[in-house]
């Protein structure tokens, strides 16, 4: 078309000329754009530049406040350690980090979003490698993760030694706090049953590590809570009360039975943060019988999630131990053994350590790689689904940035099947998780005694899940940068067909 209207308008003199010179400027302009336009979009594709943020976590009272909305825990201790391996946390040729092998982690997650988990726990990885394949499967599934890091005692014996578990843990912290799928952070476990060192030394450098964790994420614009999961027993609220400053949230382990007794009523009393069960249930085996018995093990966990769910307003949930039955916790560790100590919290009166999972190793075959065994459901974990199912999907910011509410906790559905705990009354707290509530009472209001109830049914339909609002995600940025861009293209090709048939007809007049 240029040569075309270059070669008509060449014997025309002035006004040619510059009628030809107009369009040729604007000509090559759209062509510019053009150009440009595309290398951005080039760039997206190539640089794939992320469509999602961290999560936006906070802390409000005594809830876990997740993109704007109350978070409950409905969770499992993962440490998904193969029979006859170590966990990473020993030392030894046979010990790897299990959430770098994808033949692992990808067997258990598709089952983990079919008992409706909505978080994992892991104990610790190994600091220096990237994890983010295992986080994206996890986010995938909507499951967030509570990354441990492990606390050694050699190290802090030292002053060099705590140096170096401090840039462990900043590398951890550098590597993933951005990502999406990260709720929070546990620093050690059980630290409170060690008594070789003073407490306020322990205590402190927890602190020193929680700031440096912090200190970490203000420079990438993120923030999550730190806890460090103590035992139950003793002076455990005298701790959680005197060190309550090296923490953004108290985690426990409690293993007190079939019910947590007056642990929730104490632990208001004494402690004003959000608490976490970081580990509750009890082993399969029956030590009395030499037989293993599933039946009491699902009766029991449930028993012990249907307490938490009832004093929802001093925790924010809890973390079943374990996700599998861990082999390795006697030896020799390619065999499943009985090993255990006296418990009073145990059915049978005696805790066997490698049989607390909710799934069960089979034994002998294994699927085709030699790191991942094949797994057999037990049947607390039907139990567990049948109570988690009318959980709706965990809140997370959306990515098209046009939802404005997200699932609730005790503020809406109505009144499905009623759980009844026994002594008071016929309307209680609703808890209600998302899209369609599960209603447990938990009888606050004073009315007629009532009996044990069957689960909750499926309450109205509550608020979808999202962002609490207050701003686009980077995915909807991105979205709309992109839109921007394709609806230049658009554009500038309609505007060049304009201005090429309007030189056309001028050109046609000034020949012609």
């Amino acid at each position: 078309y240029q040569r075309r209207v270059r070669g008509k308008m060449i014997d025309r003199g002035g006004q040619g000329r510059q009628q030809q010179a107009s369009y040729m400027h604007r000509l090559r302009f759209l062509d510019g754009l053009l150009k440009i336009t595309s290398l951005c979009l080039l760039f997206i594709a190539v640089c794939q530049v992320p469509l999602t943020s961290a999560a936006k976590v906070s802390i409000s009272g005594r809830q876990l406040i997740v993109n704007g909305q109350p978070f409950y825990a409905r969770g499992v201790c993962y440490e998904p350690t193969p029979r006859g391996q170590w966990p990473d946390s020993k030392d030894s040729s046979m010990s790897w980090d299990w959430f770098s092998s994808p033949e692992v982690y990808n067997r258990d997650i598709p089952l983990l979003k079919q008992l409706n988990v909505n978080v994992v726990r892991l104990y610790g990885w190994r600091t220096n490698v990237n994890h983010t394949a295992f986080l994206d499967a996890c986010y995938a599934a909507n499951i967030y993760v509570i990354a441990g890091f492990r606390w050694k005692w050699d190290l802090f014996a030292t002053p060099e030694g705590k140096k170096q578990m401090r840039a462990n843990l900043e590398q951890d912290v550098t590597l993933h706090a951005s990502h999406p799928a990260i709720l929070a952070w546990t620093v050690g476990n059980e630290l409170n049953l060690n008594n070789d060192y003073k407490v306020e030394d322990v205590w402190a450098f927890v602190k020193e590590l929680k700031d440096a964790i912090h200190a970490i994420e203000a420079k990438l614009n993120t923030w999550h809570p730190v806890g460090s999961p103590v035992a139950d027993g003793g002076t455990v609220f005298d701790l959680m009360k005197s060190q309550s400053s090296s923490v953004d949230l108290w985690m426990a382990q409690l293993y007190k039975g079939k019910q947590f007794w007056d642990f929730f009523t104490k632990y208001s009393a004494a402690v004003s943060l959000p608490l976490m069960v970081t580990e509750y249930g009890v082993d399969s085996w029956d030590t009395k019988n030499n037989r293993e018995d599933e039946a009491t093990q699902a009766d029991w966990v449930g028993a012990l999630w249907q307490e938490l769910v009832k004093n929802n307003d001093t925790n924010c949930g809890g973390l079943v131990f374990a996700w599998s039955d861990g082999w390795f916790g006697c030896q020799p560790i390619d065999q499943h053994d009985t090993c255990g100590g006296n418990s009073n919290a145990m059915p049978d009166g005696v805790g066997n350590e490698e049989w607390f999972g909710i799934m069960s190793i089979s034994n002998p075959q294994k699927v085709s790689s030699p790191n991942a065994d094949t797994l057999r459901p037990k049947q607390v974990y039907s139990t567990l689904q049948n109570l988690w199912k009318g959980y709706a999907v965990t809140p997370r910011e959306p990515d098209s940035g046009t939802s404005t509410t997200g699932n609730t906790i005790g503020t809406t559905g109505t009144t499905g099947t009623v759980v009844n705990t026994g002594t008071t009354g016929t309307t209680g707290t609703v808890v209600n998780t998302g899209t369609t509530g599960t209603v447990v009472n938990t009888g606050t209001t004073t009315g007629s005694t009532g009996t044990t109830g069957t689960a909750g049914t499926t309450g109205t339909t509550g608020s979808p899940p999202g962002s609490s609002g207050g701003g686009l995600s980077k995915g909807a940025i991105a979205g709309i940068v992109i839109a921007a861009l394709v609806g230049t293209i658009v554009a500038a090709v309609v505007v060049a067909v304009i201005v090429k048939k309007s030189a056309a007809s001028k050109t046609s007049q000034m020949l012609y």
